[in-house]
């Protein structure tokens, strides 16, 4: 009867309070309740972490969760409940366990997290059997949370072996998916709360933890005790499974290292770690887990760790270390056990111990493996950012010992640093000697084909990869490399390189190194495939143009399997016809006073052969060229930036169609002709070609563009049934450019415009006022318009803008489009 009794005892000590006090002691009271309630996370399947860590600080070695309907069961083989644990969890915000070496949780404080989803919890252990039920009080001010009510006919039987049991009724069906969405079996790229390395950094002898769903007649899934398979003086291996229906599903192998370390004075002096009350305690152990895969090599865990990276012995959720290992400390926690505590000594030193373990224990065991010693580098480089507890204290310096220090694999297998670090693909590595190796990094010793160097490394640190290629060409080492091979005369490293290239990238040829220079000539130089040719036997090239082609070296294009990568690369044969061409540009120098008398047939064949040149960037167009005319469709022949280009040229105008329309065909406009394409496929050539000896050049001039603008405005009075004149240039100071009135007699009754016009390519244009303009606009605000005609080569749109209203808007010498386009008051096209 004593339990009963204990019971009783709590619950009368609230429900027989004078009522004087209950006002304020109740009111009080669920408040703060509720904020420890809120302060837990909305995940809902967190709770149970509470219960979890509490099983094994109660010395459980089993664990089971059961969803039966609406309820949660959760039952442990610990130690069962004595009146310190029932006075804890009748308390606001206090826990019968205190921060020390044996206790990982504070459950009086984590219990109420319960009450987010429940209304309703029975409790069964060492003689108590108790609930906290809200549906028992009818003041609502009493805070049921913490009142525990008797039950006098308990159904609950504790099963064989169980010494604790809840029952959670969950207030809505809805929360009861929540749960089982977070207890679901593991999912590749989903994280779930309740992952088989729960039971990694568990301190105590839980072992075992089941997951049944007694509703739908199966175990959703099984956490069975961690196995210890391989351990050495500085780390152990343990394998973590995960069952499904008795059906292992996933397994997984950790290699651990712990280190334990005391607690300095200072630390403990912390009024942080006091408030915390950590200050009594001498030792705290930290602990880093590497992912192995099946081969026992180490792996990159998922995400970065991003989720469930860092664990205060259970895993804090919203924590994201960005490292791609996991670590273990006894951090100071928000009480919810979502984030770290801020600012405080504690949670710095356990940070700065764990990259000391890293370094002394980790590193050195890497280093000492044949497998772990390739690619832990890859695994400890963290990028910079995140949380600055980590950052600081373990990232940032991670970083800058890995980038310093003797990390990385050289082929001989010692360890060397970055700064005395190359790195060769295999593949060149086996045409190079040692010789090759020392003339080209005298200081430096390449790295086994096996170590592979963090991204950020190589990315950020322009840590020199050595001679290397892929499908987008080739990249400077290995330039430097042909370079030095060309100077050598190295026929037979030619030779391998191109059979080599020719049978690993056989689709990508073309297109990922015919503009890169591997081409060896026979002057020892290296020329790009577009650039250089085969030379027949039959051909000669006059030595006064020798130095116009590229010959490719006689010894490589007398050999048949090494013409066949020539071929594949684009690589051309020299012909009679690319001779005549080069000795058609000698000529250039003579061509200003030929070139008014060569028939049309004649200039446009020079023009095409012009073309070809400067597409191979033999030809610089504006010295060499400029004496050229070219053919409009009009037949005359006229300087290029007196032209303007078809539609067939593909614009980004629509000048031909305008000019068609009457009210354009004043304006002296020639189109460039088409007799120059012979394909619709050189199109794109012809018209970068044409663009950089100026054809188009009139479509930027501001006067051109002016003048179609105010032939619109004009042709926009005109059908407005006004008289508009154009004023002459010398009348301009004026501040506008048209006068227009409507038709009557004189002034009188009439209305009359001030017209400034101003016309963009844009469609979407500022306007800018000259002073003369701003002086006329604030003068004449009754008679003044701007008119803007937008877009006025591709689809000229005069948009009407009265002086009167736009002087309201004018705060500087431009008056932005937004501006003035929310107050036109008319819009005209010339369809």
């Amino acid at each position: 009867m004593e339990h009963r009794a204990h019971i009783v005892s709590i619950k009368q000590t609230w429900t027989e309070m004078k009522e004087e006090q209950k006002e304020f002691v109740l009111a009080s009271v669920q408040a703060s309740i509720e904020n420890i309630e809120m302060n837990f996370p909305r995940l809902y399947g967190s709770f149970l972490m509470e219960f979890i860590q509490n099983a094994d600080d109660e010395q459980s070695m089993n664990m089971k969760i059961e969803i039966v309907g609406n309820t949660i069961r959760i039952l442990n083989d610990g130690t069962p409940f004595s009146k310190k644990d029932v006075d804890g969890l009748c308390k606001v915000g206090v826990s019968k366990k205190k921060a020390s070496e044996e206790y990982i949780g504070y459950f009086g404080v984590g219990f109420k997290s319960i009450f987010l989803i429940s209304e309703h919890v029975e409790i069964c252990s060492g003689g108590y059997y108790f609930k906290f039920d809200k549906n028992e009080f009818r003041d609502e001010r009493m805070p049921w949370q913490v009142i525990p009510l008797w039950i006098e006919n308990p159904t609950i039987n504790l099963p064989n072996g169980c010494k604790t049991l809840f029952n959670i009724h969950i207030r809505e069906p809805k929360l009861i998916e929540e749960i089982r969405e977070e207890v679901k079996p593991i999912e590749a790229g989903v994280d779930r709360l309740l992952h088989n390395r729960l039971l990694l950094f568990l301190r105590k002898k839980l072992e075992h933890i089941e997951i049944t769903d007694t509703e739908a007649k199966r175990r959703i899934k099984k956490l069975p005790k961690k196995s210890l398979i391989s351990e050495s003086t500085d780390y152990q291996i343990y394998s973590l499974e995960e069952y499904i229906n008795d059906k292992l599903s996933v397994q997984e192998c950790w290699l651990v290292f712990r280190s334990e370390r005391d607690v300095p004075e200072d630390v403990k002096r912390d009024d942080v770690t006091k408030r915390w009350k950590k200050d009594k305690i001498n030792k705290r152990e930290t602990v880093v887990a590497f992912r192995l895969d099946e081969k026992w090599n180490l792996t990159k865990e998922e995400k970065g760790t991003a989720y469930f990276g860092v664990h205060s012995y259970m895993p804090l959720k919203d924590v994201k270390s960005g490292l791609n290992f996991l670590i273990q400390a006894d951090f100071l926690t928000t009480p919810n056990r979502a984030a770290l505590a801020p600012h405080c000594e504690w949670n710095e030193w356990l940070a700065k111990k764990i990259y000391q373990l890293i370094e002394e224990k980790c590193i050195q065991s890497f280093k000492n493996n044949d497998k772990w010693g390739m690619n832990f580098t890859d695994i400890l480089y963290a990028p910079w950012g995140g949380d600055k507890l980590f950052e600081d204290n373990i990232k940032g310096p991670l970083r800058k010992y890995l980038e310093e220090e003797d990390c990385f694999v050289a082929a001989d297998r010692s360890f060397i640093s970055l700064k005395n670090a190359v790195s060769i693909d295999p593949k060149i590595r086996e045409l190079l000697s040692d010789k090759d190796l020392k003339e080209l990094y005298p200081d430096r010793k390449p790295l086994h084909p096996d170590c592979k160097l963090p991204t950020q490394v190589t990315d950020n640190w322009q840590v020199v990869k050595g001679p290397n290629y892929d499908s987008r060409g080739i990249n400077s080492e290995m330039e430097r490399l042909l370079k030095v091979k060309a100077g050598q005369n190295d026929i037979g490293f030619f030779k391998q390189f191109y059979l080599m290239l020719l049978r690993d990238y056989p689709s990508t040829l073309r297109s990922g190194f015919s503009n890169q220079k591997i081409i060896l000539t026979d002057s020892l130089a290296l020329a790009n495939a577009g650039s250089a040719y085969i030379k027949p036997a039959g051909i000669d090239v006059l030595e006064e143009i020798r130095e116009n082609f590229n010959i490719v070296h006689p010894e490589i294009s007398s050999d048949a399997s090494v013409v066949d990568f020539l071929n594949a690369i684009g690589v051309e044969k020299l012909t009679e016809g690319h001779i005549q061409d080069i000795l058609k540009t000698k000529e250039l120098p003579y061509m200003s006073e030929k070139w008014p008398h060569l028939s049309d047939e004649e200039k446009i064949g020079y023009i095409r052969l012009y073309k070809s040149l400067w597409k191979e960037r033999k030809l610089d167009l504006k010295r060499d060229l400029n004496f050229l005319t070219l053919k409009t469709k009009s037949g005359r022949w006229l300087k290029p930036e007196e032209i303007i280009f078809p539609r067939k040229y593909m614009p980004d105008h629509n000048l031909e169609s305008l000019v068609g329309k009457d009210w354009l065909k004043d304006i002296p406009v020639e189109f460039l002709s088409e007799e120059f394409i012979e394909g619709d496929a050189e199109i794109w050539d012809w018209a970068n070609f044409f663009k950089e000896v100026e054809v188009d050049k009139k479509t930027s001039d501001k006067n051109f563009i002016s003048r179609i603008g105010i032939l619109m405005a004009l042709r926009y009075e005109e059908s407005k049934g006004r008289n508009a004149s154009e004023l002459s240039r010398s009348a301009e100071t004026g501040g506008y450019d048209i006068l227009s009135e409507e038709e009557g007699d004189g002034f009188i009754g009439s209305e009359r415009r001030v017209i400034e016009v101003k016309s963009s390519r844009s469609r979407n244009p500022d306007i800018p006022l000259s002073l003369n303009q701003s002086k006329a606009l604030t003068e004449r605000e009754d008679q003044y318009y701007v008119y803007v005609v937008k877009d006025v080569l591709t689809n000229p749109t005069l948009c009407v803008t009265r002086g009167d209203i736009l002087i309201n808007i004018v705060g500087k010498m431009t008056i932005r489009f937004n501006d003035w386009d929310n107050i036109k008051e008319d819009v005209f096209t010339c369809e």
